[in-house]
């Protein structure tokens, strides 16, 4: 459970898997801890919902071994995977071999994700960690298309999808704001620039956008904890924090 100190309530439904259908986006700079809120998101729903994990940035055997380790592999028959991380090289041996999928080839893979989760039932989760390499590598008009495929897809078998992407290239910049135009719910992650200058990184987080419901958009610092936990830092913590910044800008 994602932990209590985080009363950031429609980050906490996303993360609980309680937002409607729709393409919710995570996005921050590599490092963040974007795939924390991918895992936690799994973990909390991964015994009442069916899971459809597109593996682009990490083998699916990472994944595999996260299930393992929160002691939630009994439900591994609630997800499905779709490998967009191994190479295709056949003198590579893989322990397992999963579906491959290539989102370059957008229309491919749209079909096949929309198979997959057409033939679930009850509560669908798609997760795609991360976008990333896909929009790097294709023509905005085909990246456009791309997420407006999957806008559609999520609401025509009724899917909560999330969606990851790294905010650090310049290549996507210009597509960025399409990305949260288009999406249902976007949120951002980034390090806090003022202790980032002094080397002290601290991570926050905010509702950029989120549809048809009012949100709170201010920054809140936020950690990462055991098991995956991810809690708001208290005042107490940031009080700490500050003062070794003033400690460091003052000896420079």
């Amino acid at each position: 459970m994602i932990g209590k100190s985080m009363q950031l309530p429609l980050v906490s439904d996303l993360i609980e898997g309680n937002l409607s259908e729709g393409i919710y986006v995570i996005a921050g700079p590599p490092g963040i801890g974007k795939s924390v809120f991918v895992k936690r998101l799994i973990a909390n729903s991964i015994a009442d919902s069916y899971i459809l994990y597109v593996s682009v940035d990490s083998s699916i055997k990472d994944m595999l071994e996260f299930l393992e380790k929160m002691n939630i592999s009994k439900y591994k028959d609630h997800i499905q995977f779709l490998d967009a991380f191994s190479t295709t090289f056949t003198g590579i041996k893989q322990d397992i071999q999963y579906e491959k999928i290539n989102l370059e080839s957008a229309s491919d893979s749209l079909f096949t994700i929309y198979s997959k989760l057409s033939q679930m039932d009850g509560n669908k989760i798609l997760v795609i960690d991360s976008i990333t390499e896909m929009l790097i590598g294709t023509d905005p008009d085909t990246s456009i298309s791309f997420i407006k495929g999957l806008k559609q897809i999520t609401e025509s078998t009724h899917t909560l999808g999330v969606i990851t992407i790294h905010t650090g290239p310049d290549s996507l910049k210009d597509i960025l704001w399409i990305l949260e135009y288009l999406s249902d719910g976007y949120i951002e992650l980034a390090f806090e620039p003022n202790f980032e200058a002094v080397g002290i990184l601290l991570r926050r987080i905010r509702i950029k956008k989120m549809s048809n419901k009012f949100h709170d958009s201010n920054w809140y610092p936020y950690k990462i904890v055991k098991d995956y936990g991810l809690q708001f830092m208290s005042p107490q913590e940031l009080k700490a924090i500050a003062d070794v910044v003033t400690g460091k800008k003052s000896s420079q």
